[in-house]
């Protein structure tokens, strides 16, 4: 817990999600704010997830202030007690050997440290299941039907969390109660009807109450055509992110690069365009060449190649969790795990299994370890399946998060079984050393530059060492001395010292991609032109209007926001109007009321231009921050839906740029 805590909470002050940040402070503002999750403090708009997860960080806001620690602070609580959660579940029926692996792997995993210590709602999501898995297990334990009602409500919070994705353990859960639990079949199948329609009650409660609520008294539903709940729930959160999401959409030929909106913090491409670091050329015109959706013949054939290799590397279904940049969010211990859940369930297939296969069944009830063990080994698979083939988890990788807990779990479950099965047996333990040392060697190719060239040497060390004792032990048949036994623990603990720091090192959202700072540099760029450094993981992107010399990052921003709070003209409801939630989140965060009249990426339909003009007829908005002329018109995945609004905006309103000290064409004011 020291060592999971020390991973979490010392990265709490250094990225945020400001589009999530955003959320949590306006959600402080009003109840309607709270109850809908609406995005703005005038409630124009939702946040693309469920509420519950920012009514935490609200919380934290309300008692410390929008700080990026502050937003952090209970994802990083919420990591380091699932790691003392998770022993006192796996140790119970495994062994303290096989829950402190569970722990230490749960602790030093590279998705769980970047997640944990960013306000994304994964983290809440995972300690829910968590909470889930430990009840239903109480469940069959006990026998008792609380347990199965709290199993219920916690997977329905889980869903109210982060959507469908909370389901995607169920079929493990469904398995396990029903070959685990000593209830008769109708009293089973009753109590299991029975906690199914808890768990769907719960789930749907917030959806059906956003649905119920008339369209004029709650937000618009963000990430949304149609303004529609069930689309969030079920297309945005659902299904598009096994199809569509991050990539072209349905109506789009091949030759077009428009990239769906999405929940995208700052830092990671779309897929379809290059990886980070990557430098944005600039199209004839001087548009950047991944700001808007362009035919691909106008972009130079160069860059295409690159976008086509990175796209590439990033591709390759439940097979790509084994490579690359998706390889290292699990520290690169996915087939450790895969062989350890494997390991865990030796103890099903013994002799009275091969010669009568009917016991089997009985078996499983009767042996809490057996049975728990196909609990955690089916959530590992199922998840690696859903996450594997999800497009999704291409342009999100942390999202593997998701398999966090059923990897350690599944590993700690089968190191238990494991050891047993070395103990006594040279040739199992040569084994064990060998296997260890090829994970080591697995390890390093891709864990150089993301943990630092000290650590890969010490872990090779260690490992090395050890194997030397054990082999050495083996030829002098004492494979049960406390010296062999050691010297396998401290291999198995180095193997944890790459992962560790990757995620330390990590960027705002990827680990494994190297140490924080500029990536390196992509050759391929059109006229030979070096990558430039990433853009700021730790909060907003520049957008567009503060590209131009002197008007760059939190500069630009704080004279816009001095210039907006010096108006005397009484703010109604808004101050500042964007295109898309990236250019308003900023000015919530500092306390200017702000609307992103597209929603998180400015291709939501919220307001028809006469919608726009009604609200600033009324003096609900004072001012309109514009993309510059000759640039893109709105941000990526707009697809200039609000370009209507914008040329009313420059027909009608007056241009106070040079007055802000921003580059003209930039900042409207109100007529």
């Amino acid at each position: 817990m020291a060592a999971g805590a020390f991973l979490r909470f010392g990265r709490i002050a250094e990225f945020d999600n400001s589009y999530y940040t955003a959320t949590a402070v306006s959600i402080t503002g009003s109840w309607h704010n709270f109850l809908f999750g609406s995005f703005d403090p005038g409630g124009l708009v939702s946040v693309d997830k469920p509420p519950i997860a920012f009514w935490l960080q609200a919380a934290a806001v309300g008692v410390f202030g929008p700080h990026k620690w502050a937003v952090n602070l209970p994802q990083a609580a919420l990591g380091t007690l699932s790691i003392a959660f998770l022993y006192a579940l796996v140790r119970p029926t495994f062994g303290r050997v096989s829950g402190l692996v569970a722990a230490a792997l749960l602790a030093t995993l590279p998705a769980a440290i970047v997640i944990d210590s960013r306000n994304e709602p994964d983290a809440l999501l995972m300690a829910l299941l968590l909470g889930a898995a430990f009840a239903l297990v109480h469940a069959v334990r006990s026998g008792r039907w609380g347990w199965l009602v709290t199993f219920g409500v916690l997977v329905g919070a889980a869903f109210n969390t982060k959507m469908l994705v909370a389901f995607v353990p169920l079929p493990a859960f469904a398995l396990y109660y029903w070959i685990a639990s000593r209830d008769r079949i109708v009293r089973r199948f009753g109590l299991g009807v029975a906690a199914a329609a808890v768990l769907l009650a719960v789930s749907f409660s917030w959806p059906a109450f956003v649905g119920l609520t008339p369209a004029s008294d709650r937000p618009y539903i963000g990430s949304t055509r149609d303004n529609s709940i069930w689309t969030l729930v079920f297309e945005y959160n659902g299904f598009n992110r096994f199809g569509s999401f991050g990539g072209p959409g349905p109506q789009q030929g091949p030759q077009q690069v428009q990239a769906q909106p999405g929940q995208l913090p700052q830092g990671q491409p779309q897929r379809g365009q290059p990886p980070q670091g990557l430098q944005q050329p600039q199209l004839p015109g001087g548009q950047p060449g991944l700001q808007q959706s362009a035919p691909q013949a106008q972009q130079p054939a160069q860059l295409q190649q690159a976008i086509g290799q990175a796209q590439a590397q990033q591709t390759g279904g439940v097979i790509g969790l084994f490579r690359g940049q998706l390889a290292s969010q699990l520290g690169w211990l996915l087939p450790v795990a895969l062989a350890l859940a494997a390991i865990s369930l030796v103890p099903l297939l013994d002799r009275q299994a091969f010669l009568t296969p009917s016991t089997v069944v009985g078996a499983l009830r009767g042996d809490t370890a057996r049975s728990e063990a196909i609990l955690w080994a089916a959530w590992l698979v199922s998840a690696a399946f859903v996450f594997g083939l999800a497009d999704a988890t291409t342009s999100h990788p942390y999202y593997l998060v998701g398999l966090g807990v059923p990897l350690a779990a599944a590993a700690g479950a089968g190191a238990g079984v494991g050891l047993r099965l070395v103990q006594g047996r040279r040739v199992m333990a040569a084994a064990v050393a060998a296997a260890i040392a090829a994970i080591a060697a697995y390890q390093v190719t891709p864990a150089g530059p993301a943990a630092g060239e000290i650590a890969v040497g010490i872990a090779l060390l260690v490992v090395a060492c050890a194997a030397l004792v054990v082999l050495v032990a083996v030829a002098q048949r004492t494979v049960d001395s406390p010296l062999a036994l050691g010297a396998i623990a401290c291999a198995a603990a180095a193997l944890l010292i790459m992962p560790a720091l990757a995620g330390w090192r990590a960027g705002g959202r990827v680990a494994g991609a190297g140490p924080i700072g500029p990536r390196p540099q992509v050759q391929g760029l059109p006229g030979g032109q070096p990558a430039g450094p990433p853009p700021q993981a730790g909060g907003p992107q520049n957008p567009p209007f503060l590209a131009a010399p002197g008007a760059q990052g939190p500069q630009g921003i704080q004279t816009i926001v001095t210039f907006v709070a010096n108006d005397p003209r009484p703010v109604r409801r808004f101050a500042v109007a964007t295109v898309s939630a990236r250019e308003a989140a900023p000015f919530i965060i500092a306390g200017i009321p702000a609307a992103a009249i597209g929603g998180f990426s400015g291709g939501d339909p919220i307001l028809t231009p006469e919608a726009f003009a009604t609200l600033a007829r009324r003096g609900e908005v004072l001012y309109f921050l514009a993309p510059r002329d000759g640039q893109n018109q709105g941000p990526p995945g707009g697809g200039g839906r609000q370009q209507p609004v914008l040329e009313q905006v420059r027909r009608n309103w007056r241009d106070v740029s040079v007055e802000a000290g921003l580059p003209t064409g930039t900042l409207y004011r109100a007529p």
